[in-house]
């Protein structure tokens, strides 16, 4: 296992529990070729294949004063979790420096985290997923008054073209851009138009000029957030749009990884966002909000040029841990118990997300609200 870093003069070690220390047990199951797939990665670690660079200040906010919070991740690898004292952002302190990440993500990353039997498998999973969540993709299109084969729907790393593919069949023009060359040869099969960005990053993107840039469960992976965000508006027009998705902190409370802090983190993970710091992030970036859901679905424009400026968010640091905190607490027994009695019925995760999705309407009036947020925008 790779040895941790130096605890900073600067740094509070607040763990939010045993289960949070570094002791290389997995918290949650793993599949045999998962078991095999972690094993490797962790004498590429050892070894020094894989290494790790050390984060001095928080990435949003340049503040270096903050609190370490975890030392591990559900899967047993070690790598420092903090909360940042100055705007609340929680970031890996120690993530993989800038040649182990594109080296991680071409070597290891999908099969540490597929329990498929094979990728095949999984790819079929993710097409079929999409296709029954195609409606809510085609309402915000609607609502946004794009044009079926005129305004260009980008979809930056959209893996296989999951999330393109429906949209295409009903006459949009798709575009698709990613790092796994396997994936896209996949979804050129599919017909989807795609780039593969592994070598020549956004710059290969520049003359597409997309009305629409999809960003799914990506910007948690990036060394800088405002960076992505500042690249992804470059390659829209003014009054362009950006559908963004990212794993929610406020959603914690509510079931979401689970309901604790632990079901979240995983080293693929560099950030986890609430949503005062993503807003901050993508104003910084040049974007205004159309619509922000608490699980941090997201749509914005583009009304700016990017400009970095570190913002302070009072308060913020001191409300998300004790978010965190109370995730530990009894109170969060029964979402766990409710997953962990799904998956004992082996119920399919797709419907396992319906399923709590409803409950948290029936005790959350927020999330009433943004239901009908959902179902006017699609959002």
């Amino acid at each position: 296992m790779q040895k941790g870093l130096i605890t900073l003069m600067n740094e509070r070690n607040l763990l939010l529990g045993p289960i949070y220390a570094a002791t290389g047990r997995a918290t949650t199951p793993l599949s045999t070729s998962q078991k095999d797939a972690w094993e490797c990665y962790f004498k590429a670690c050892e070894s020094g294949i894989l290494t790790r660079m050390l984060v001095e200040q928080c990435p949003q906010c340049r503040t270096s004063e903050r609190t370490l919070v975890a030392q591990t991740d559900r899967y047993g690898d070690r790598f420092d979790t903090v909360l940042c004292d100055g705007c609340g952002l929680i970031y890996t302190a120690n993530p993989f420096d800038v040649e182990s990440t594109g080296r991680f993500y071409r070597d290891y990353y999908r099969s540490l985290y597929s329990k498929e039997g094979s990728r095949l498998q999984a790819v079929e999973r993710m097409f079929a997923v999409n296709r029954e969540k195609a409606a809510a993709s085609l309402r915000m299109l609607t609502y946004l008054g794009l044009r079926k084969g005129e305004d260009l729907i980008l979809d930056i790393g959209g893996g296989a073209g999951w999330f393109l593919h429906p949209l295409m069949e009903q006459g949009y023009a798709v575009h698709g851009a990613d790092y796994d060359a396997e994936l896209i040869e996949i979804a050129r099969s599919y017909g989807i138009a795609f780039t593969d960005i592994g070598d020549v990053g956004f710059a290969g993107l520049k003359d597409l000029k997309p009305k629409l840039i999809v960003l799914r469960e990506v910007l948690e992976h990036t060394l800088d957030p405002f960076q992505q965000l500042a690249d992804v508006n470059a390659l829209l027009p003014m009054g362009g749009y950006l559908y963004l998705t990212v794993p929610p902190l406020d959603e914690l409370p509510y079931g979401y990884g689970d309901g604790r802090l632990i079901g979240l983190l995983q080293n693929a993970h560099n950030f986890l966002f609430d949503t005062k710091v993503l807003q901050s992030y993508l104003h910084q970036a040049g974007f205004s909000i159309i619509a922000c859901r608490r699980n941090l679905r997201i749509l914005v424009q583009k009304t700016a040029v990017p400009r970095r400026s570190p913002c302070l968010i009072p308060g913020n640091a001191a409300r998300n841990l004790a978010l965190l905190k109370r995730c530990e607490t009894r109170t969060q027994y029964i979402w766990r118990g409710l997953s962990k009695f799904m998956r004992v019925l082996k119920i399919p995760k797709q419907d396992q997300y319906y399923i709590k999705a409803l409950l948290l309407r029936i005790v959350s009036s927020t999330a009433r609200r943004e239901h009908k947020l959902f179902l006017e925008t699609g959002v």
